[in-house]
């Protein structure tokens, strides 16, 4: 290992694979290897495309360790990875370096108003991961989940077709929570009596007796760029 650098990049949403040491491998060899792990890495895109309910999202690193004894291994480096981008389409950041991004934003917005910062629930993430799986699969409308899967728990829903690789389809969760957050201004102390407020994400966000939350995010498997992001809440705020 020694004889290797690691490079890392994000090339998809969804699957990984981790290439062996190469050291003494010629080029050829090298080329070969790595075009039958993009094979497999492509497969694993698809099969989480086909089956996103049978996992939650996993890490989007792909670690290469090859041997940089000359410039042509660099290029070969390069080339491998630019094949791998075209292959599986728009970086990503991973889940959870957005979750992380997205509930600080929110603890951050308690804390200016004097509230306990939100603590994070697997449990609730879990749930939430289903409910945004469902709903990119097609299987359930982009609607408020009830009943048995979303068990007295707040939820706050977003989707957004951006049309294009940026910034709000890479990190999608911090694009919902800057959303939610944003509907401080629609509020002026009136009390909640429809149901259907337009700063009801908001409140669920700064609700003082809410004390976790557990988001997820899932990307439409029949509409490109499209991402549905959940997060639940208990204790249950707007109530």
């Amino acid at each position: 290992m020694d004889a290797c650098r690691r490079r890392s990049t994000r090339a998809f949403r969804g699957g990984c694979d981790v290439f062996s040491s190469v050291s003494s491998r010629s080029s050829r060899q090298l080329i070969t290897l790595l075009r039958d792990r993009l094979v497999v890495l492509v497969f694993h895109f698809r099969h989480f495309l086909q089956f996103p309910n049978l996992t939650t999202e996993i890490s989007t690193d792909i670690s290469i360790c090859v041997p940089f004894s000359s410039a042509d291994d660099m290029k070969l480096l390069r080339g491998i990875t630019t094949l791998g981008l075209l292959a599986t389409g728009c970086l990503a950041s991973s889940q959870n370096d957005d979750l992380n991004y997205a509930i600080g934003l929110v603890n951050q917005a308690r804390h200016a108003q004097g509230l306990q910062p939100l603590s994070w629930d697997p449990n609730l993430a879990a749930y939430a991961q289903f409910w945004a799986n469902e709903m990119a699969r097609g299987q359930q409308p982009f609607a408020h989940a009830t009943g048995q899967y979303r068990p007295n728990q707040g939820e706050n829903l977003y989707d957004r077709a951006s049309g294009q690789c940026d910034s709000a389809y890479e990190n999608p969760v911090q694009t919902a929570m800057r959303a939610w957050l944003a509907e401080a201004s629609l509020y002026n102390g009136q009390p909640i009596t429809t149901g259907h407020e337009p700063w009801l994400h908001w409140s669920q966000c700064m609700w003082s007796t809410t004390t976790h939350i557990g988001c997820a995010r899932a990307y439409s498997i029949s509409e490109a760029y499209k991402v549905y992001d959940v997060c639940r809440f208990t204790p249950e705020g707007n109530v």
